[in-house]
């Protein structure tokens, strides 16, 4: 079975956890730079598990709802003003109803495109899982299919880790995080992504390793109840990696994590700002003591009570 952000979809899949790397060629997870994914391990069971190319970006403000997928709008159509939207928004429907003519129309819904920061975005979502794996080679010129959010199941969660040191096995990173994150359910899909143009002979080495990790995480969480529907706030925010043969401390990147401190950005250890130690006041509360208005702080020792 291959799996990446540019394989095809691929609702089930069942893997051993020494079967031989599978790359997919694949465009980088922000647009940019290309990368090649694929499935190190997975558990002998059987899961339903999407591409990572039909994942959401962990963290990202703008997440997809699932069953969508999000057009880029290219060329000199992408400085149209919004007077222009509602035709976008036909000739796109147009399209779809010309390529797909046996996916009746009720099955997709065409937003009205939507900026975000540099960029011009429409979305289809489809009302079904049928409709939303038919219409991913849709051609919506002049937009391009840019990113996607399947109907994965609402008990799984992906997880990103940046900045790991190359010299740590795949392998090993894999069973940290899977140690680390044991009472919040199993890891069945692990994503190591590697720099395409480094790779010789299509077979990606420990060189052409990026850092960077995705794990597909199916929820069981025994400290919360009812377990079935992931909650983010039980996730650890950092995980430390202490047994690898190269250690760092980093963040685990997911939608909804909490923002990190940015006042004390660079020193150990990480931590997120809600938790700043230099906001600690000794009152207690999650503030610093300057900003505190209990009376040990409004007024100097000696002063006015």
């Amino acid at each position: 079975m291959i799996h990446g952000r540019g394989g095809a979809v691929d609702s089930v899949a069942k893997r051993d956890p020494d079967i031989e790397l599978e790359p997919v060629t694949a465009s980088g997870p922000a647009g940019g730079r290309a990368w090649v994914h694929g499935v190190d391990f997975l558990l002998n069971n059987t899961y339903q598990i999407w591409p990572l190319r039909d994942h959401p970006e962990p963290g990202r403000p703008d997440t997809l709802g699932r069953r969508t997928r999000r057009f880029r709008c290219e060329g000199p159509d992408a400085y149209l003003g919004p007077d222009r939207y509602p035709d976008m928004v036909k000739a796109a429907k147009q399209q779809l109803a010309a390529q797909y003519p046996h996916v009746p129309a009720e099955d997709w819904v065409v937003t009205l495109p939507k900026r975000i920061r540099q960029s011009l975005f429409l979305d289809v979502f489809a009302k079904n899982n049928l409709t939303y794996s038919k219409i991913r080679d849709a051609d919506l010129s002049p937009f391009k299919l840019a990113c996607s959010s399947a109907p994965y199941p609402e008990n799984q969660v992906l997880l990103r880790v940046d900045l790991l040191d190359i010299r740590n096995e795949r392998r090993d990173v894999y069973n940290s995080m899977r140690k680390a994150l044991a009472d919040h359910g199993k890891i069945i899909a692990f994503w190591p992504t590697f720099y395409k143009d480094t790779i010789i002979n299509d077979k990606p080495t420990q060189s052409d390793f990026t850092g960077t990790v995705y794990a597909l995480l199916s929820w069981d969480s025994k400290l919360c109840w009812p377990s079935d529907r992931v909650n983010t706030k039980f996730l650890p925010a950092f995980l430390d990696f202490a047994e690898l043969p190269f250690p760092k401390r980093l963040p685990l990147v997911f939608t909804g994590r909490p923002a990190d401190c940015e006042q004390c950005s660079g020193k150990e250890p990480l931590h997120l700002a809600k938790d700043c130690p230099s906001r600690k006041c000794k009152c207690g509360g999650n503030h610093s003591a300057k900003n505190c208005l209990r009376k040990h702080n409004r007024f100097s020792r000696g002063g006015r009570k």
